[in-house]
């Protein structure tokens, strides 16, 4: 019997150590992966972890307030836009800080991101209502426009009519063969709250021997080969037309949405049709609503597509 006593007496001294050594390490309170230091630690109280609500739910982006008169503890989730996240508040500050203060300003902006194939910096340039036209394209290339070949190597600005807030802006291409002619895009600057934004782009292309026009970007219809199908959130088809002079191919990124309709034309006779009609391989008419974005290949949204057969 003593034998057994001298054994349980010190194994019972150690486990009693070791809880209190185990009890004695700090909680630790860990929110979305960050570890957050409170003012008051947390504890272990009846089996239960009690917390500050207030570092949790500050935490987690809500309101905390102490309301005295009822002896209650308010917590208000903060409305979606409330607040903005890092990202984005970075974004909207950056954009603050570009903001054209001159029509000349937008304009000189928006066609120096062309010549960079910066997205993002047309993106800040462009007014809201052209903003929500063309967001879906701009997320769709990564806010990077355009390809490597052709690209621009200069442009210029004209003021076409005084006073008018109307620039043509041509700019200069050049592919690893030479001279790829020019676009001109067409551009109407608008002011919204002290700033000035572009409000609406058309573009043509002239060719570099003919200096005839080459692509239908200006125009209503476009038609030619359909060289890619992408579905997802902002489906789209790659048309490719006839060649230019430069002997680039003419390509247009063809931007599809809800108001796109869908038809067949068959030996004369013409039936309705869905999104999932079409594929590579077609011959096309589209009809563009709306302007053009200016990159290489083109960009543009359809209001109706009709597969020739």
């Amino acid at each position: 019997m003593k034998k057994w006593s001298l054994v349980l007496v010190p194994l019972i001294l150690f486990l009693t150590l070791t809880m209190q050594v185990w009890a004695a390490q700090p909680i630790k309170l860990i929110v979305n992966g960050v570890v957050t230091s409170t003012d008051v630690a947390p504890q272990m109280i009846k089996d239960r972890v009690m917390v500050p609500v207030r570092w949790v739910a500050e935490a987690l982006g809500a309101d905390v307030h102490w309301d005295e008169v009822n002896r209650s503890v308010l917590v208000k989730q903060k409305q979606e836009g409330q607040d903005l996240s890092s990202l984005e508040r970075r974004l909207e500050l950056l954009e603050q800080a570009v903001a054209a203060k001159t029509p000349e300003q937008a304009v000189e902006t928006w066609a120096e991101g062309v010549k960079m194939r910066n997205g993002a910096l047309q993106y800040a340039m462009l007014s809201p209502e052209l903003r929500a036209q063309k967001k879906a394209q701009y997320e769709s290339q990564g806010w990077v426009t355009g390809v490597s070949s052709p690209w621009v190597e200069d442009y210029e600005i004209l003021s076409s009519e005084a006073d008018s807030f109307k620039y043509v802006v041509t700019f200069s291409l050049v592919s690893s063969t030479g001279s790829a002619g020019q676009t001109v895009a067409h551009v109407t600057v608008k002011q919204i709250q002290g700033n000035w934004f572009i409000d609406k782009v058309s573009e043509t292309h002239v060719g570099p021997a003919t200096g005839e026009e080459e692509t239908p970007a200006q125009a209503n219809i476009l038609t030619g080969i359909i060289k890619e199908t992408e579905t997802g959130d902002s489906p789209r088809i790659l048309v490719e037309g006839d060649p230019m002079a430069s002997g680039e191919p003419s390509l247009t990124w063809v931007y599809i949405s809800a108001r796109t309709s869908f038809s067949v034309s068959h030996n004369g006779e013409v039936s309705s049709a869905t999104m999932d009609d079409i594929e590579a391989g077609q011959q096309v008419e589209v009809v563009i609503d709306g302007p053009m974005l200016m990159s290489y290949p083109a960009q543009g949204a359809a209001e109706s597509i009709q597969v020739i057969k």
